[in-house]
């Protein structure tokens, strides 16, 4: 199975952050860019008409440090996009009205117990986490809790999950990858996460379990497709490839992102993906996810399966749920 067209349009919109997270390195930039809001509203009609209803995650950094993300949000939902939005939370709780009605997916990310979260990020944010999810539920707003898990936080995952059920929020689970130094899970660590699964309202791709349990990708044989699947544009306005971790090329998509997308170089990099040297043993989620969609395989079931479950969670309980307590109330 081949899907033509790519799914994802990652747009760093920032690489500040106010947060120095020890498993990424993007805080640590010293001349940290912001987007062009123009070019990247541009950006997005150019991709709705080339590609479809596509989605667009919008990020960072901390992509709430970006003072026009209202704007690019409202135009990304002008065009029939859907939008994802990853947070600290930090700044939140003052521009949650700015942004209300605006993201299809809004995650915060809590990475464990206050103590941990906030040694692990560098900043004391941990409250700042709760106000906003208690702030988000105020306005209707229905947003997922994200977990980074490394080793040292995987035994706080029932923690985490007891604050999202407190909210009535699905967990996400994402399990860290080694890259900027970090250590990598374990095969005894994925054995440890995949018993969590238990708990009835967290979320883990399965197949990204699995991908990490089996060593990851093999360039010999890759199963990435990062440059099929997604569409990924820096604060200056360039497609970065084969990706943003690992960027060795970039082509500007200024005046024509079709221009760009169709370019013998993207092409090129298109035939090599996940075949690099550098490739080898790679886990990167944030490639992986929307990969295992274009190949059939085991990991493409089991990925699928996972997406029914959170399908179910999101549209199908939740919404039973608040359903049977109206009716409870209305008695």
């Amino acid at each position: 199975m081949k899907c033509k067209k790519p799914v994802l349009l990652t747009l760093y919109v920032t690489e500040r952050c106010q947060a120095k997270c020890g498993f990424c390195n993007i805080w640590k930039k010293e001349n940290p860019r912001d987007a062009d809001p123009e070019q990247f509203k541009e950006i997005l009609k150019e991709a709705r008409s080339l590609f479809g209803p596509l989605f667009v995650d919008f990020t960072g950094g901390e992509p709430l440090l970006y003072e026009p993300l209202p704007e690019l949000l409202k135009t990304a939902k002008e065009l029939g996009l859907r939008t994802s939005v990853t947070t600290n939370g930090i700044l939140y709780p003052q521009r949650a009205e700015e942004i209300a009605g605006l993201v299809d997916f809004l995650l915060f990310s809590l990475d464990g117990t206050r103590e941990f979260h906030d040694r692990n990020r560098g900043v004391t944010s941990y409250d700042s986490v709760l106000e906003s999810l208690k702030k988000a539920r105020s306005l209707g707003e229905w947003p997922d809790i994200l977990m980074t898990v490394t080793r040292e936080n995987i035994k706080m995952i029932p923690h985490v999950a007891s604050v999202a059920s407190e909210f009535e929020l699905i967990l996400q689970i994402n399990p860290v990858f080694s890259y900027f130094g970090n250590e990598g899970l374990t095969a005894d660590d994925i054995r440890l996460i995949d018993e969590y699964a238990v708990y009835s309202k967290i979320y883990m791709n399965r197949a990204q379990l699995k991908l990490i349990a089996s060593g990851g990708n093999r360039s010999i044989d890759p199963r990435c497709r990062a440059v099929s699947s997604q569409i990924v544009i820096d604060p200056s306005g360039e497609m970065l490839l084969p990706c943003y971790h690992k960027a060795v090329d970039s082509i500007p998509v200024t005046g024509s992102l079709e221009k760009a997308y169709r370019s013998s170089l993207r092409r090129w990099y298109e035939k090599r993906q996940g075949s690099f040297d550098f490739c080898e043993g790679c886990t990167i989620n944030c490639y992986f996810d929307p990969s295992f969609e274009y190949h059939l395989d085991k990991l493409m079931v089991s990925s699928l399966s996972g997406r029914a479950k959170y399908a179910w969670l999101r549209y199908g309980l939740r919404p039973m749920t608040q359903f049977f307590r109206r009716m409870k109330r209305g008695r």
